[in-house]
C-alpha cells in the first residue's frame, strides 16, 4: 500500500510538471489568427487560429491573409475589385532612359495588406505589340530600380489582366510607400522600358493629345508618290513644349530626305512649322522635337485640320506622302 502511494505521488508530480511545461510551450507559441481563403463565393474568407507550424503552411497560400484584420474581407481580390487600388497613367517620357515617345497606357494595380497577391489590368496604345514584359519596380520618379513583382505583359490587343503571387513583404512595402514604386511595360524596341508610371501622382493629363493618321501619296496631290502609304502618330505635350512622333512608311524611295508638320489645310501646301526625323532605310523614325512654342502648340491643338504631316523623298522632294492631323 505504501509503495502504491509513492508511485501515485510520482505520477502526480510528473503530470503537474508536464502540464506546466505544456502551458509554458503554449505561451511561447500562441496560436495566430488568419483569414483563410475558402471555396465559397459568398464567404470567401474565414477566420481561423493556427499554430506556428500551421501558419508556415498557410503562408504558402498567397490568398490567405496574415495578420488577420478585425473582420475578414467579404470580397475577393481581383483585377476589378477588393483591396487598395492604384490607377496609373504610363508614358514613355517618364522612363529612365526615355522610352517610346508616343506610347501611352493605363494600369490598375490592386493589393491587400497581409495577402501575397497583386491583381492588375493593362490597356496600352501606340507600342510595338505584343509587349515582352511588365513589372512593378522599386524606384522613385526619375530613377530606375529592381523588379519586385512580375506581371503579365500586354498582348497583341494592348490589354492584359490577372493576379500573380507576390511576397507579403513586397506588398507591405508598396502599400506603405506607393510613390516609391512604378509600373512599366517593356517592348522589343524599348527593352529597358517603353512606358512607365509611378503608383501615385500620375494623371491622364500626362498623355497630352495624340493624333494617329494614315499617310498617302494621293493626299499630296499631283506631286505625291501614288504608291506610297504609311502611318504617323503625333503626341503633343503642351506643358513640356514637346511634339513627339513615330512614323512608318512603305512603297516610297528610302531612306527619305525629310519629314515635318506643315501649316496648311487639305490640298494646300504651306510652311514647315515642326521638324521631324526623316524615316530611314527601314521606313521608320521616332523621337521628340523639344522647345516648340506654346503659341504654335495652341494653334495646332485648336485647329489640327489646318496642319499636316508629310515625308519627302529624292524623287518627290515636295512631299511623297501626307496626312492632315484631323
Amino acid at each position: 500500500m505504501k509503495r502504491l502511494l509513492i508511485v501515485l505521488g510520482v505520477i502526480a508530480v510528473a503530470g503537474a510538471a508536464f502540464g506546466t511545461a505544456s502551458a509554458r510551450t503554449d505561451k511561447k507559441s500562441p496560436k495566430r489568427a488568419i483569414c483563410h481563403r475558402t471555396a465559397s463565393s459568398k464567404n470567401p474568407y474565414v477566420k481561423i487560429r493556427v499554430s506556428a507550424a500551421q501558419l508556415r503552411a498557410h503562408l504558402k497560400h498567397s490568398a490567405d491573409i496574415f495578420p488577420a484584420p478585425a473582420r475578414c474581407p467579404r470580397t475577393l481580390l481581383t483585377p476589378t475589385s477588393g483591396g487598395t487600388a492604384f490607377r496609373i497613367a504610363m508614358t514613355g517620357d517618364t522612363e529612365s532612359p526615355a522610352g517610346d515617345p508616343v506610347g501611352t497606357g493605363t494600369a490598375t494595380v490592386r493589393l491587400r495588406a497581409g495577402q501575397g497577391q497583386v491583381c492588375f489590368s493593362f490597356d496600352v496604345q501606340n507600342l510595338t505589340l505584343p509587349a515582352v514584359g511588365a513589372h512593378i519596380h522599386r524606384g522613385a520618379a526619375g530613377a530606375s530600380g529592381p523588379i519586385v513583382v512580375g506581371l503579365v505583359a500586354p498582348g497583341s490587343s494592348g490589354a492584359s489582366r490577372g493576379c500573380v503571387s507576390a511576397a507579403r513583404a513586397s506588398v507591405a512595402g508598396i502599400l506603405a510607400a506607393p510613390s516609391q514604386y512604378y509600373v512599366n511595360v517593356h517592348t522589343t524596341d524599348f527593352q529597358a522600358g517603353a512606358i512607365r508610371g509611378q503608383l501615385t501622382g500620375t494623371s491622364d493629363a500626362d498623355f497630352g493629345r495624340v493624333f494617329t493618321v494614315r499617310l498617302t501619296g494621293a493626299a499630296e496631290g499631283t506631286t505625291g508618290d501614288n504608291d506610297g502609304t504609311g502611318t504617323a502618330v503625333v503626341r503633343i505635350i503642351r506643358a513640356k513644349g514637346d511634339v513627339c512622333f513615330k512614323l512608318s512608311v512603305q512603297n516610297i524611295i528610302l531612306p527619305s530626305v525629310g519629314s515635318h508638320i506643315h501649316r496648311g489645310a487639305a490640298g494646300v501646301n504651306g510652311p514647315i512649322v515642326v521638324q521631324f526625323v526623316a524615316p530611314n532605310a527601314t521606313g521608320a523614325s521616332s523621337g521628340c522635337t523639344h522647345g516648340v512654342a506654346t503659341t504654335l502648340i495652341d494653334e495646332i491643338l485648336a485647329n489640327p485640320a489646318n496642319f499636316y504631316v508629310n515625308v519627302h523623298t529624292t524623287d518627290h522632294p515636295g512631299g511623297a506622302v501626307r496626312a492632315q492631323l484631323a
